[in-house]
């Protein structure tokens, strides 16, 4: 009897052993479970961060506006501009970037433009002629995907932006031109991006333009690019290539 009351005892003590590890253990797996939450599903406070811009330690100080070469040119209320930071080289991640230019009201005999890329040999990358719209706005030229040629890796190209004057005189025109370089994103963080980044933005903005967070997203990058005047450009269409 004696031996059968001890293996009770026995196993009693086992149930209740196991029973008080349980409890102690709960505790810990439930704080585990929480923290694992709060790692996967991030705070209702937790704001996206926007899209910026800091310009590399690359380039000169250049000028985004474009001068005409002679007197041959109208009088405008406001030049033509190159939407990018006051610098001669700016940088992008893509093989066919956008370029992007405000445009003022010109007259009808002086709205034919040429947009001009070049490799560092001044080989030709990408040439189109296109008519400029009536209106004044935002303005993009884009590689097409059927250009053989693309932007070669870590090699500064040059691109110029062409408004003739006059049909009958060449040598009267607008003309802004800069700098360009294909990098890859390990050389460069995104914020020293101002292509690819601005035209994203501009993009979500052209698509969604009453939504709140796209225009603070929009504004505050070119406060970023010094080019705030230029915030509330409409974007036009434009540009069909001249065959």
């Amino acid at each position: 009897m004696d031996k059968i009351l001890f293996q009770r005892l026995i196993l009693t003590l086992a149930v209740i052993f196991t029973f008080l590890n349980f409890i102690n253990s709960l505790p810990v797996a439930m704080l585990q479970s929480s923290r694992y939450a709060n790692a996967q599903t991030p705070s209702t406070n937790q704001k996206r961060a926007r899209s910026t811009f800091r310009p590399p330690n690359r380039g000169a100080p250049g000028n985004r506006i474009a001068a005409a070469s002679r007197n041959g040119c109208p009088i405008l209320n406001r030049a033509p501009v190159a939407l990018i930071p006051a610098r001669d080289l700016n940088l992008t991640f893509s093989e066919r970037p956008t370029f992007w230019f405000y445009v003022p009201v010109f007259p009808p005999q002086a709205r034919m433009s040429e947009f001009i890329l070049q490799d560092p040999e001044y080989n030709d990358v990408y040439r189109t002629s296109f008519t400029l719209p009536e209106k004044s706005g935002i303005i993009s030229v884009t590689l097409p995907a059927t250009n053989q040629k693309v932007l070669e890796l870590n090699r500064t190209h040059r691109w110029f932006f062409k408004i003739n004057c006059n049909p009958q005189d060449k040598s009267a025109y607008f003309l802004v031109d800069g700098k360009v370089e294909r990098v890859s994103p390990n050389q460069y963080p995104t914020e020293n991006i101002w292509f690819d980044n601005f035209t994203n933005l501009a993009e979500n903005i052209k698509t969604a333009p009453q939504t709140h967070t796209s225009k603070e997203e929009w504004i505050a990058f070119l406060k970023d690019g010094d080019l705030i005047e230029f915030a509330k450009e409409p974007f036009l269409s434009c540009c069909t290539a001249q065959k």
